[in-house]
């Protein structure tokens, strides 16, 4: 009875005195909350953020925030929705995961992707709802190389293509924290002049950089704009490689790894890179944009013409040291160079590199080197390839060799080597951070994979390629025969790249070996190592299309993303506009040269 009498007085309460009535509810709920801290105004601590970013010594494009915690670290659903798909890893999804749907305040869905769990919550099944705040799991680091919670906001659809920025929709205090774009880098690729620009900001916790212009200008006048915004696909790949970082001639590079929690970092670091630069331009001029539309733009920078570097050798004249390059040889009479028609590949002659002292106590050289342009005018790219063949290898266990290495005048910086491991031996790179030490895999073994030969009195086919140089993710990749075998990052904020060697670059202490060099190429206008082809499916085949790089070309496919192994699914003997039916459909392609 006393609940009929409440409601009946507050009925005539409400009738007699409708101006000085007030209705209490509890607050209104956030708009989103973090997924781990439940905080509606502070963001979880970041690794990498939304956007590109370095992953397996490759360019990648990061589509979330990874949220590093502990194992067992509770997760919260930031927003009231549904469950729209819950389970371990299945062909969607690589890892124990949980996907919401949610209400954009836009208007249309929203959906939420929480990756790597170590365990889903009980209840949090297909087409459950959720409230927000309400535990639907605990951060892991299934199909991870750390514990954290990998995050991700798809708007409109469930597709990772769908991805946008979260910043744009999570809380975080925004400053103006990027610095605009200079330090102007140039290469001639493919014959045309290209440009890196680099910026940062000095927090990983402010990572909200979402779009990148650039302006070509003659003068004054602005030949074209460029464009790369992450939240529109169009303009950036969604995907893994190297050979995606450009969309339209223009790309953008994160010089982060994903666990910057071990490296140790705490700012962020990026290029901008432009090719293709038709020859009016003379000038660029950069403008970097936030999620919280902050722009920050460059001064116009000059775009000095740079002559291509382009070095081919084929011993056939017999000089030693050709024309523009020099020798470097250890003291000793059991280190020799020599030029011979047993050396040669093709022709007439080729060049032999010996060292025959198996008690010597240093490590020791008996190489050409090319010097090349440095200080203001050095490039960001180098690739040197060459015929090799090991004529001798007399390693001990451990012992090693480098038939080509990048320099700095006579520090090795990123080399090409093989190595005796047990017995058999196996090829892959060395390089050196600026304290020297070793680059992110072991200086001798890289990352060697399973390329072990033969090797003695075998001519192969070598390409060594260094990019990003001058940056903190520089990146070594090395190529036996068109396939990849090797590839590693190192810091090279440091020590400049100023020169090739090739030959026997260096030798171990204790080693034995000779090699024979012949074709060798040495230029800054680097091959493509993927293009993005067109497939074109008819039933169970697809053919796909490319133009461009080195001819002859090879075509290789991978089925799994997170592999390294390639394997070669045809041989056009077209330059441009050639074609490859495989009946396999995998996921992942590329071209390469032979």
């Amino acid at each position: 009875m006393m609940h009929h009498h409440t409601c009946f007085w507050l009925a005539a309460i409400s009738l007699l005195a409708p101006w000085r009535v007030t209705i209490s509810t509890a607050p209104a709920a956030a708009p989103f909350l973090w997924p781990l801290g439940q905080s509606d105004s502070t963001p979880d601590v970041m690794n990498t953020s939304f956007g590109p970013r370095l992953n397996k010594a490759q360019w990648d494009f990061h589509d979330g925030v990874d949220l590093p915690a502990p194992i067992g670290t509770p997760i919260h659903a930031a927003r009231d929705g549904a469950v729209y798909r819950a389970g371990p890893a299945d062909s969607a999804y690589s890892s124990r995961h949980v996907i919401l749907r949610v209400n954009d305040p836009n208007g249309g869905w929203l959906y939420l992707v929480h990756l790597h769990l170590d365990s889903i919550a009980t209840g949090i099944t297909n087409g459950a709802p959720v409230t927000q705040g309400q535990v639907i799991g605990a951060v892991g680091d299934d199909d991870a190389s750390f514990p954290h919670l990998h995050f991700e906001v798809r708007k409109g659809a469930s597709a990772e293509i769908s991805s946008v920025h979260p910043l744009g929709y999570f809380p975080y205090t925004n400053t103006v924290n990027f610095s605009a774009p200079t330090n102007a880098m140039l290469n001639r690729l493919s014959g045309q002049l290209a440009a890196r620009l680099t910026f940062g900001a000095p927090s990983k916790f402010e990572g909200d950089l979402v779009r990148v212009e650039v302006d070509l200008l003659s003068g004054t006048n602005v030949l074209a704009t460029r464009v790369a915004d992450f939240n529109d696909k169009t303009t950036v790949n969604d995907t893994i490689g190297d050979g995606w970082v450009y969309v339209n001639d223009i790309g953008v590079e994160g010089y982060q790894a994903p666990d910057m929690v071990g490296d140790g970092r705490t700012d962020l670091k990026y290029g901008v890179l432009v090719r293709n630069l038709p020859e009016r331009c003379d000038n660029l001029m950069a403008r970097v944009i936030d999620v919280g539309s902050n722009v920050v733009t460059t001064l116009p920078l000059a775009l000095p013409d740079r002559p291509l570097v382009e070095e081919r050798l084929g011993f056939e004249d017999g000089a030693l040291p050709p024309p523009g390059w020099a020798q470097a040889i250890s003291s000793g009479l059991s280190l020799q160079l020599s030029t011979n028609a047993a050396s040669a590949f093709e022709g007439m002659c080729g060049l032999l590199a010996t060292d025959s002292n198996p008690t010597a106590n240093s490590q020791q050289r008996a190489c050409i080197e090319f010097p090349l342009p440095a200080g203001a005018s050095s490039r960001f790219e180098w690739v040197a390839e060459a015929r090799i063949k090991p004529v001798a290898l007399g390693l001990p266990d451990g012992g090693f060799i480098y038939p080509l290495s990048f320099m700095s005048t006579t520090r090795t910086i990123a080399a090409a080597r093989i190595r005796n491991e047990g017995g058999v031996f196996v090829v892959g790179l060395a390089a050196r951070n600026p304290d020297f030490s070793c680059g992110n895999q072991d200086c001798f073994t890289g990352n060697s994979g399973t390329f072990t030969g033969p090797w003695l009195n075998v001519w192969r086919w070598w390409r060594l390629r260094v990019s990003r140089l001058g940056t903190r993710e520089a990146t070594a990749a090395l190529y036996v025969d068109g396939v990849e075998v090797s590839r590693l990052t190192w810091d090279n904020t440091t020590y400049e790249v100023n020169r090739l060697r090739a030959g026997l670059a260096l030798t171990d202490n204790g080693v034995t070996a000779a090699t024979a060099t012949d074709q060798l190429r040495l230029s800054e206008s680097t091959p493509a190592e993927l293009e993005r082809l067109d497939l074109t499916h008819a039933g169970n085949s697809m053919t796909l299309h490319w133009s461009g790089g080195l001819a002859p070309f090879q075509v290789q496919a991978k089925t799994n993303l997170i592999g390294v192994l390639w394997q070669s699914i045809g041989v056009p003997t077209m330059a441009t506009n050639a074609a490859v039916t495989n009946t396999d459909e995998a996921g992942f392609y590329r071209v390469i040269g032979q």
